[in-house]
């Protein structure tokens, strides 16, 4: 059964009564007019015609109520069925049916009430014809109005919906750009090569290629929802080069994933999120060495470290994972799954077919 809450969700409820009042006015200026110029009634001057024109308007205001109520339903209907996207011609059918049946209908129940109550003069066919024509007519009128109000209505919401995904997609893009371009990275990376470069200038040259790999690599990947997972691991190879040289034999790593799934997609800098969260929230040390493992199981990339958190360990949700989570929220893939085990932190991202693409970033 449709609601009120419904008709407001096909148009908002104040847009709705206004709607119908300009309907109500549009149409008795009309047929009193017309019933003027005819010889049908007899306007004696501006007073009478606006008099007239007030209590037609507004009965004709509440009879379009319980037209437009019906009318609602069937096009509420029609969308989930038979949308303007799918054929056109059959959709105008579809509306002229309804809007048809619908108001023989009110038609019907209304001038059989009305005779019960005051017999016509006139054949009761004849009076049944006239009406049914009568509010046909001004039913394909309303029902046009309102499916023009509906799809205007739809596309502001579908404006205000494209609005918002943007804005949140470039509120993520920067959190990401702002979390990748760390600058304590920067600072930490910059202090080993001034080491390297004292004691190991080759190493300080491969060093400085690495380095500079990563930040291309941001800077060209920012922009795009999504790339390969081979990528990424490249880019991994390369930041954990970096942080090695750094925290040598306290951090490892490794990687086992089959050659398939290297052509599968993930959210850009996805892996390096969760490195730098394991380096970051646990306590590093020879004698109890971080050790992060990625895997694949069936469409899931798994990523795994050991848990040795410090005071704040992973006890809230950092502002890497929602990113990650909001990503894939707008890519409309699954979501992730961030998961604490008795010695291990586990990272659950979900794979991407290659060939996925998505227009909400295009």
């Amino acid at each position: 059964m449709m609601t009120l809450r419904d008709i407001n969700q096909l148009i908002p409820y104040k847009r709705l009564l206004f709607l119908l009042l300009i309907f109500a006015f549009v149409l008795q200026t009309v047929i009193i007019s017309y019933n003027h110029y005819t010889g049908f009634i007899d306007v004696t001057g501006p007073a009478d015609f606006f008099v007239r024109l007030s209590y037609s308007t507004i009965l004709s205001f509440i009879a379009s109520m319980f037209l437009a109520y019906p009318d609602l339903f069937a096009i509420r209907f029609l969308n989930k069925r038979n949308s303007w996207q799918s054929t056109l011609l059959k959709r105008i059918i579809l509306d002229l049916v309804f809007g048809i049946l619908i108001a023989v209908f009110a038609a019907t129940a209304i001038t059989l009430f009305a005779h019960a109550i005051d017999p016509y003069k006139k054949p009761l066919i004849d009076v049944l014809i006239t009406n049914n024509l009568i509010i046909i007519v001004i039913n394909l009128l309303l029902m046009s109005a309102l499916e023009g109000t509906v799809f205007y209505t739809e596309i502001q919401k579908e404006k205000q919906r494209s609005e918002k995904l943007s804005q949140e997609l470039n509120k993520i893009k920067f959190e990401v750009l702002k979390s990748q371009i760390n600058p304590h990275f920067l600072f930490n990376s910059l202090n080993v090569l001034s080491g390297l470069i004292q004691q190991d200038q080759d190493k300080a040259q491969d060093f400085v290629d690495e380095f500079s790999y990563l930040y291309r690599y941001v800077l060209d990947s920012i922009e795009k929802p999504l790339v390969s997972l081979e990528k990424e691991i490249d880019f991994i190879n390369a930041y954990m080069y970096l942080q090695k040289i750094r925290y040598g034999k306290s951090i490892d790593y490794s990687i086992d994933i089959p050659a398939t799934a290297l052509r599968c997609q993930i959210p850009p800098l996805s892996l390096q999120t969760l490195f730098e969260n394991a380096i970051k929230h646990n306590q590093i040390s020879e004698s109890e060495p971080v050790k992060i493992d990625i895997s694949v199981n069936e469409n899931t990339l798994l990523v795994m470290n050991t848990y040795h958190p410090k005071t704040s360990g992973y006890n809230r949700k950092g502002i890497g994972q929602e990113n990650l989570v909001k990503r894939y929220a707008l890519l409309g893939s699954k979501t992730p799954v961030f998961r604490i085990t008795e010695k291990k932190y586990v990272a659950e991202l979900p794979l991407i077919d290659e060939n996925y693409q998505n227009s909400e970033f295009d």
